[in-house]
């Protein structure tokens, strides 16, 4: 099913992960370092360190798939963008069906926790902007999703991936969400044969919701949200 390259791949997200958490905590429990730079610095340089090594593993992937499809920038613009109508399109009406439907309230606990952190150290944005989508990406989409669609039928691969996607965010309150989130990127991905068009999504995406939760107050966000439920339910509920 997966690569022995591929495998390495897996072992390396899971492991960063792993350290981040431990080396937080040893760091806040023993040390008494401050949990939010901690958290901020912490992930960083993990991440960092991670992305870099998933990179190299899977170069020569990435050089065969420039290679067999080519990409024009104009293409790949207009891929980007309708990606991001698209995404952001596909999450309203998860939100929606979260709200109106199963009633679990708005709002993204790991969103808010990146928005508090930027606002400490904007620093902290490069991690949901580029170096957490450039690894989930090749995670869950090149690595994860691509093994699983040499075994399997391509749907029941997409389901699974996105699926694994979502439950790895930790929400499950809001797993609907990520889940549609994961199918738009596996489609993205497919329909360009380019990891790159999911992945610079994604990064928009991130940077977006960030951005404009840092720029507008909660209470709005809810009422606008609240006021989109009811333009695509208010008339059937």
């Amino acid at each position: 099913m997966f690569k022995k390259h591929e495998w390495l791949v897996l072992a390396t997200y899971a492991l960063m992960l792993g350290i981040t958490l431990l080396i937080t905590l040893i760091l806040v429990k023993m040390y008494n370092f401050d949990p939010f730079h901690t958290t901020i610095y912490t992930n960083m340089v993990v991440f960092l360190i991670g992305a870099a090594i998933i990179y190299m593993l899977l170069n020569r992937d990435l050089k065969d798939e420039r290679k067999a499809h080519p990409l024009r920038t104009y293409d790949l613009t207009i891929w980007v963008i309708s990606g991001v109508f698209l995404t952001f399109g596909g999450q309203m009406v998860a939100n929606v069906i979260e709200i109106e439907l199963l009633g679990i309230k708005p709002g993204s606990e790991n969103t808010h926790l990146i928005v508090e952190l930027t606002k400490m150290n904007p620093i902290f944005l490069l991690l949901p902007a580029i170096i957490g989508p450039i690894v989930e990406e090749l995670v869950f989409r090149k690595v994860l999703f691509g093994g699983l669609r040499r075994k399997m039928n391509i749907h029941v691969a997409a389901v699974i991936s996105s699926l694994i996607f979502a439950v790895f965010h930790a929400e499950l309150e809001h797993l609907l969400v990520y889940f549609v989130i994961g199918l738009i990127f596996v489609f993205l991905y497919v329909k360009t044969n380019r990891i790159i068009v999911p992945m610079l999504v994604h990064m928009s995406m991130n940077t977006i919701a960030v951005l404009v939760q840092r720029s507008i107050d909660p209470e709005e966000l809810e009422r606008m949200l609240d006021e989109l439920s009811f333009i695509f339910l208010g008339g059937w509920f």
